[in-house]
């Protein structure tokens, strides 16, 4: 009824509407497995999400367009961040194996069941102790054959361009990035988009690097998992 008078009328949905869509958003992460689909990125989801967001827009807010922006804003790029996160456990999970073991190998809990929640509306408690998981991730890729630690490269690469954005004096070597507290609703909605962009470049960058043989795109994410996308709505 809500949208129906917002078409007719050009007004502003009102921005609690996003908690039920965000809410129904993490249940579907959580909940997604093989056997019970739940499909969490639904396209429509996030135009809904971000429908609310441009309606409630200030002048000076940012709002990401269709593919992953270049931003400061600090809740779009933790969503951004915790995508990489995602993919790079994923990747470390899989080191060292091929074939049929490497695409059999799944995460039960992984850091998106675990922490998405936390991690989106109170991110300083959860990222620092994200990003110290990471460097055994990452310490373990590099240990591995040359596909492992091409990848190792391009996920530390782009870890570190959205970790500067979070430095006070990003000038000096080792200043740890500073995190917001908390987010509001407005801002767990940029963080959902920054997540679901960021995750859609991921599998675009795989693709290329798949069909180019490594000479375009990046090996952000697993190429079998970037196959194994094309039943996902993504885009």
């Amino acid at each position: 009824v809500q949208l129906y008078r917002v078409a007719l009328e050009g007004t502003s949905l009102p921005i609690t509407m996003l908690k039920p869509i965000l809410d129904e958003f993490h249940n579907a992460l959580v909940k997604d497995d093989e056997k019970t689909r739940t499909f969490p990125y639904s396209q429509s989801r996030f135009a809904l999400i971000k429908l609310i967001l441009i309606r409630n827009r200030k002048e000076e807010d940012f709002m990401p367009e269709y593919e992953l922006a270049e931003t400061n804003d600090a809740a779009y790029n933790l969503g951004r961040l915790l995508a990489v996160l995602e993919a790079l456990q994923k990747r470390s999970r899989r080191t060292g194996k091929e074939g049929p073991e490497r695409s059999a190998d799944q995460i039960n809990a992984g850091i998106i069941e675990r922490y998405y929640g936390q991690a989106s509306t109170a991110p300083a408690l959860v990222f620092p102790y994200l990003l110290s998981l990471s460097r055994h991730h990452l310490s373990k890729m590099k240990k591995g054959n040359e596909k492992d630690k091409n990848a190792a490269s391009a996920i530390e690469q782009t870890m570190m361009s959205i970790c500067m954005k979070f430095k006070v004096k990003p000038e000096e070597p080792g200043e740890p990035p500073k995190f917001p507290r908390l987010l509001n609703l407005e801002h767990q909605g940029r963080f959902a988009l920054g997540f679901y962009q960021q995750k859609a470049y991921n599998i675009d960058q795989a693709r290329k690097y798949k069909a180019s043989k490594g000479k375009e795109g990046l090996d952000i994410i697993d190429t079998d998992e970037a196959g194994e996308a094309d039943n996902e709505t993504i885009e």
